[in-house]
């Protein structure tokens, strides 16, 4: 998953913690030195520094610069773990978000405007999903494939643009969601049924199922991520 800057700061520190390099009550390095180190501009190190202290890893003193919190090395890195969890969780929620709102109107469109070849590659994306291991990179690829040949049977050139530009976060996302959905051999079948069911609205021309279909799978994606996190509460 792509990241932001300053989450290059989150993960230095929290690798330098991990192999003894920093330790509770050390100082950080300068905000210049980090700038240099990692080759992001100071405003993202400040960035990355003021979410280090909001998660309670570090504490500034002013004049001084930034230090370890005097805490015990596991409680640091449960500290780091959490962050990073949620801030991928925040962005497949994000990228769901986009994704119901470009692909419902694209599977309306690719219902009236598929031609042979975009359903000849839709469905061989159905058959590779079928025919690989759920949790087979292939497996993601080809939910990709059918996602994004989808977009491309609706012809509309901003739709395709965009997902061109955003088709590495496209990808992210779908590996990242079948890894939640694909746990079971239940939700494994599941999903090749809604994609089945999605192609065959297109294919028949029908607009109003193909997108009603696509945004209850977008739905059932979020609903089933959701379920998953409340049972990681203890």
């Amino acid at each position: 998953m792509q990241k932001r800057a300053s989450e290059s700061v989150i993960n230095y520190i929290k690798n330098e913690i991990n192999s003894k390099n920093l330790k509770a009550g050390n100082k950080l390095p300068s905000e210049r030195d980090l700038s240099k180190k990692l080759k992001i501009s100071r405003a993202s190190i400040r960035e990355g520094l003021r979410e280090l202290e909001q998660i309670g890893l570090t504490t500034t003193i002013k004049g001084r610069g930034s230090y370890i919190q005097n805490e015990d090395e596991n409680i640091l890195m449960n500290k780091i773990t959490q962050n990073i969890t949620k801030q991928e969780q925040d962005f497949i929620y994000d990228m769901l978000d986009y994704r119901r709102a470009i692909e419902v109107e694209a599977a309306r469109l690719a219902a009236k405007r598929a031609t042979t070849s975009h359903l000849l590659k839709m469905r061989e994306a159905l058959e590779l999903m079928a025919s690989h291991d759920i949790h087979n990179s292939q497996g993601d690829k080809a939910d990709l494939l059918f996602h994004t040949t989808m977009i491309e049977a609706s012809q509309n050139k901003i739709f395709i643009e965009l997902i061109d530009v955003l088709s590495e976060y496209m990808r992210d996302t779908i590996k990242q969601t079948r890894k939640y959905r694909l746990i079971n051999k239940i939700a494994s079948h599941q999903t090749l049924q809604e994609h089945k069911a999605i192609y065959l609205a297109i294919a028949k021309g029908d607009s109003k199922l193909a997108a009603e279909l696509v945004e209850q799978h977008i739905a059932q994606i979020k609903a089933e991520i959701i379920e998953f996190e409340l049972t990681q509460i203890k």
